[in-house]
């Protein structure tokens, strides 16, 4: 894959001296017409009160999410060659590797979050898909919390329904001369029926390794999904891109909001007033892992026959917190308790007080 597909840290800045460890990785990926900082950017073209671009994941997130690393996957529309859907499987499994590198060293405790615009949630998809599949990345799948899309088509159903899609998303292409976007847009089209089968065997996976059935009866789906809409015609296109209809995925628990934007503008966010981003953090805050919402929980010492460093209590709380959740991401939504595959009842308000044991275990 040539240099044009990269995994750029965004924050925290990779040269700055961390004083804790990230509790979450949100994982960025544009779609057709974007770039790894474009897509995201808000300038004063769409905001006139701004002096300097608003790049959010970089300027606004770290805000509400300190402890975040936020990264953004990149790639150059001239990977898709042959016109084919072969670029995807390509972008899909370089972000893997990619990612798989980036978190080596780091404890499975701490979630995977990937927001996605456009047809970057295809790339996510087939990213997963390999990942439930190949044992090399198995952790990914394995670690992702949630996956939030932003204008991304889940259509499966009608092959017209995608051939009316593509020429929607043929008013994103530029003029001649950006041949390299075109060849998306005809992939698209001429491999819709492997299309529609990836979004098939998506839909098949969530539900099919789902995580049991929460407090209320409903299916606990295996990642948290959230689908954004926008309800502004796109300029040339005629109508909305990516409706409510075809960004509902049909699956149990999804969420879905709309964002008052086109589709180029539903995830350019200027200021932390802005609505829709601050649906966007209220929907992250749920992913945290519970035992990282106390405050101060790994900057104590902890005293017993001796003193124990901040590294070792984070480690021996973190295996405990690992063992007790057996793999799963504590989520403080109460209507996340899942059902382990041994099919014990592990509901959320039993390990509320596990959660607060561990902390005060560290903090004494």
């Amino acid at each position: 894959m040539s240099d044009r597909v990269f995994l750029q840290q965004l924050y925290p800045n990779p040269d700055a001296v961390v004083k804790e460890a990230p509790n979450i990785d949100i994982v960025l990926i544009h779609g057709v017409n974007g770039g790894a900082i474009k897509t995201w950017e808000c300038t004063k073209d769409q905001n006139k009160n701004l002096l300097d671009p608003v790049v959010w994941p970089r300027d606004l997130l770290p805000q509400q999410f300190p402890r975040a690393r936020i990264l953004a996957f990149g790639y150059n529309g001239d990977i898709y060659r042959n016109d084919s859907l072969a670029g995807i499987r390509d972008l899909g499994k370089t972000l893997l590797s990619y990612l798989t590198l980036k978190r080596q060293d780091v404890e499975p405790s701490r979630p995977i979050l990937f927001i996605a615009h456009c047809l970057g949630g295809i790339i996510v998809k087939q990213a997963l898909h390999t990942a439930h599949y190949e044992r090399d990345y198995s952790r990914i799948a394995k670690e992702t919390a949630g996956i939030f899309f932003f204008g991304t088509p889940h259509l499966s159903s009608s092959k017209d329904k995608w051939d009316h899609l593509v020429k929607a998303y043929s008013s994103l292409d530029k003029p001649s001369g950006w041949l390299r976007r075109s060849r998306l847009v005809k992939a698209l089209q001429k491999d819709s029926d492997e299309l529609v089968d990836l979004m098939n065997k998506f839909r098949h996976m969530m539900v099919k390794d789902n995580r049991g059935v929460d407090r209320s009866g409903k299916t606990s789906m295996r990642w948290t999904i959230v689908n954004f809409y926008e309800t502004v015609e796109y300029p040339g296109a005629k109508a909305c891109i990516v409706d409510m209809t075809a960004a509902q995925m049909n699956v149990p628990g999804e969420i879905l909001k709309a964002v008052h934007r086109d589709h180029a503008g539903m995830c350019q966010f200027a200021t932390e007033e802005d609505p829709a981003f601050q649906e966007l953090c209220a929907e992250i805050k749920k992913l945290v892992p519970e035992e990282y919402r106390q405050v101060g929980v790994f900057e104590w010492r902890v005293k017993n026959d001796g003193e124990e460093d901040e590294l070792r209590a984070e480690e021996r709380a973190g295996s405990r917190m690992i063992e007790e959740r057996a793999g799963n991401h504590i989520i403080g939504d109460q209507r996340q308790g899942y059902y382990l595959e041994e099919r014990k009842p592990e509901l959320s308000d039993i390990l509320g007080p596990r959660v607060v044991e561990v902390a005060e275990t560290v903090q004494t």
